[in-house]
Formats: C-alpha cells, structure tokens, sequence
C-alpha cells in the first residue's frame, strides 16, 4: 500500500468536496525568456524531459486510491498503471494578437476547471510563440530557473479559492522579483483591478521605506487581472 494522505492533503480534497465552487489546486504562470536558438520545444520534446525527470518525483505519476476522502477514510497514492504523459502535458493556442490580456483570460478558464482526481494531480500547458507554461511555479527562489535552456523571466502564482471565498491572494519573491497573483470569484470581486493595483502600491510603499539597499522590483500579471469564472 502506498503512502496515506496527509492531513493537509485531505483536507484540501474534502473542502473541494463541501462545495462544487471550490478550486483547491495551486499552480501558476510562467513567462520564459526565448531559446538560445530561437523558437519553443514541441510538446513531444516537453514530455520527453519530463519523463526523464519523473524518476525523481515519483508523485507525479502516482494517483489517488480513491477519488474521494472524508472522516478517517483517507485515500492514499498508488502507482498509476495508466500513466500517460501527455494527459497531463498539451499546447494551448490564441487567437490573434495573442495579447496578454488574451493570456490572462485563458489562464482563468484553465484554471477554473478541476483536476481530474483518477489521474496523477498535475498539469502543464504551453502556448508559443513566447512560450508561458501554466503549471507549478516555485515559491522564495533566489536564483533563476531554466527549461531547455531558456530562463524562466517571470512567475505568478494561483492559489486555491475555497468554498465561500471571494479572494485569494499569494506573494512570494523570485529570482530578486516581489510577485503576487490573485485568484477571485468575478461576481463577487468586480473591481479586481483595483485590488491588485493596490496591492502593488502597497508592495511599493514598503519597499521605499527600507533605506540604502538595492530593492527588488514588484509586477503583477500584465494587462487587466483575469477572474475565475
């Protein structure tokens, strides 16, 4: 039998449970830089270093025992005998202009939709020609990252929004960059707008308060913020 659910775990899966409206996943957006010979790798090149790199992350072609917990009931993870990566791994295409306002709005929609709990819980998706995945971002990493030679510019993070939650907020510091990014429900946030330019304000006003020492830059998701539907 394989490793049981932590108790955080679960209860991330039994407040997913409690009501529909839910989205307990964390992810997040990935601007990378070009590659040093122009041009992004091909989804099969993307499964390709996955795969060679699951060995080490063995969770991530593990699935759940049971699609549902409660009580004392906790699934725990086996080995998914179905595993295939390209469930987990595809490309995402946007119309003309391809703007990040459309990019933005193709973030909430992938977002606002659950992870399929009969699958390992991951997924990535990848749309060029300035290559910016959605998936797991890291969070407090002081140097850059890279994917096939590329580095990754920038991170913004979705968070979970539980059940009768308007707002949810993550800041987290990158590679010298103070990021943030907002999940919201879009009737009950109107103006998300003017929240995430007040938090960066806000992020601003602090950072001038520390004297003689070179400050990070702040940035949120470019264009007008885009709310989970």
């Amino acid at each position: 039998m394989g490793k049981t659910l932590t108790a955080l775990d679960a209860m991330f899966l039994e407040l997913e449970q409690l009501d529909e409206g839910a989205l307990m996943s964390i992810g997040g957006v990935m601007v990378f830089d070009p590659l040093p010979g122009g041009g992004v790798p091909s989804v099969e090149e993307v499964c390709a270093d996955l795969l060679a790199r699951l060995g080490q992350l063995p969770r991530y072609s593990q699935k759940l025992s049971s699609t549902r917990t409660g009580r004392f009931a906790w699934p725990h993870w086996i080995d998914d005998e179905q595993f295939d990566i390209r469930d987990h791994v595809r490309h995402a295409a946007l119309p003309a202009p391809c703007t990040d306002a459309q990019l933005c709005d193709w973030a909430a929609d992938f977002y606002s939709h659950r992870l399929d709990r009969t699958r390992p819980l991951w997924e990535i998706a990848g749309r060029g020609p300035r290559a910016r995945p959605l998936g797991v971002g890291p969070q407090d990493t002081p140097l850059p990252l890279y994917a096939f030679g590329a580095p990754i510019r920038e991170v913004y993070p979705l968070v979970p929004l539980a059940a009768e939650h308007a707002v949810g907020i993550a800041i987290f510091s990158y590679n010298g960059l103070v990021v943030f990014g907002i999940a919201a429900d879009c009737d009950s946030t109107p103006d998300l707008a003017v929240l995430a330019d007040g938090i960066e304000e806000g992020i601003e006003e602090l950072l001038a308060m520390v004297p003689d020492r070179e400050l990070p830059s702040t940035q949120a998701l470019p264009a007008e913020p885009a709310a989970i539907q």
